[in-house]
């Protein structure tokens, strides 16, 4: 029987080398060192499940407010031009409500699953999550809040689908200035 040489870790200590002769029982306390890894390895895929939930989330609930944007607003009974205001502020507090779920999706995952943290004033409060969301949501990224761990995957989504439904929120409003704008005149 040949021996090898594995990595393990144990409570005092991040690596320990030792020899492991086969058919030999590990010490107590050892653990082989690429658990850490599987453990944090599955963390990560949590994030990124719920990061794949909450791009389809959020994208159906900006499609459900422009979809009823498009049935509700000819048959309002206000002047055209007040329309666009109407369509502004109802993506306006859909952005907001998107920007609480990933809000409190970041709250859940840093205090529910402990995947990671906020670095900074107050750590990951519902306030700091709030507001770290809606900074990433924007692209705006002060940095006074940088996120550690698996939650990192989750910013990084959040960043990219915030751009894409801004876009999307900026094409619609556009396409109904041009529909409202040009059917009110000058009457209004």
């Amino acid at each position: 029987m040949g021996t090898r040489i594995v990595w393990y870790a144990c409570n005092w200590s991040p690596y320990f080398l030792k020899v492991a002769v086969p058919g030999q029982r590990r010490p107590p306390g050892f653990a082989p060192a690429f658990r850490p890894l599987i453990y944090s390895g599955s963390r990560l895929l949590l994030v990124a499940l719920i990061s794949i939930a909450l791009v389809g989330l959020t994208a159906l609930m900006h499609y459900e407010v422009l979809r009823g944007l498009t049935w509700t607003l000819p048959a309002m009974a206000i002047p055209p031009r007040t329309k666009v205001l109407v369509v502004i502020l109802a993506e306006f507090v859909a952005h907001v409500l998107e920007i609480t779920v990933y809000g409190l999706a970041i709250l859940l995952l840093t205090h529910w699953n402990q995947t990671g943290s906020l670095s900074g004033a107050g750590g990951a409060t519902v306030w700091n999550c709030m507001y770290f969301s809606a900074e990433t949501f924007t692209s705006l990224g002060f940095g006074d809040l940088v996120p550690v761990g698996s939650i990192r995957l989750l910013a990084g989504v959040e960043a990219l689908n915030g751009l894409l439904l801004i876009g999307w929120s900026a094409s619609y409003a556009y396409i109904a200035m041009e529909r409202f704008w040009s059917a009110g005149g000058d009457s209004s």
